[in-house]
């Protein structure tokens, strides 16, 4: 199904554990157990053994889900990013913000949603199976800013800002030099790199 994503979910200071639940970790709550066999989060190296001891005591929740130490050199999100693109494992690499939560459309409209709750988790496989699919034909892309998303009525759209979600082709993404965040603006990483790959 996912063999050959990775999901990676950069994360710090959000190690926590409460009532056999990992609350800090938004987006791994939100998950389907389903694609933990595929996902890492990635932590800063002083956090690791906090990580670590969060996912042992909830492992009958998050079973299957690794960690990849980020080195004490990464000292912010864009170059955390970039050490996970030269560190990915997989031909398709998606990268989620750890505080997400999903939403869908009801009746098909978009202005109205609900959050993704079990037992809907399976649309959050189809949703990120579609995202997969789209992958294919796009070198990255991801799901609609969430700032905007409840004023567009089509399944995808093109040339938009992506906020807190990315799925990348690395097969695309290796050959570009020097690496897409190498030397961007920290904060305006995905725009630097959308404006990489329309000049490629």
């Amino acid at each position: 199904m996912f063999d050959d994503v990775q999901i990676v979910i950069p994360s710090s200071g959000r190690a926590t554990v409460s009532n056999g639940s990992t609350s800090g970790q938004i987006t791994l709550e939100q998950l389907p157990s389903a694609v933990y066999p595929y996902t890492w989060l990635a932590v800063p190296n002083e956090e690791w053994a906090a990580y670590d001891d969060l996912l042992h005591n909830s492992r009958s929740t998050t079973l299957g889900v690794r960690i990849l130490k980020v080195p004490d050199f990464c000292k912010n999100i864009t170059e955390t990013r970039e050490y996970i693109f030269k560190n990915h494992n997989s031909r398709y690499l998606m990268m989620l913000d750890d505080d997400m939560r999903f939403c869908y459309r009801t009746n098909g409209m978009a202005d109205s949603r609900l959050k993704l709750l079990p037992p809907k988790h399976i649309e959050i496989v189809r949703m990120l199976l579609f995202w997969r699919t789209l992958a294919e034909e796009y070198v990255h892309c991801g799901p609609s800013p969430r700032g905007g998303n409840n004023r567009v009525f089509d399944s995808v759209q093109t040339c938009k800002r992506m906020c807190n979600a990315y799925m990348y082709d690395m097969d695309v993404i290796d050959k570009m030099k020097p690496l897409p965040y190498l030397d961007c603006v920290p904060i305006m990483e995905d725009f630097d790199l959308t404006l990489r790959l329309i000049k490629a």
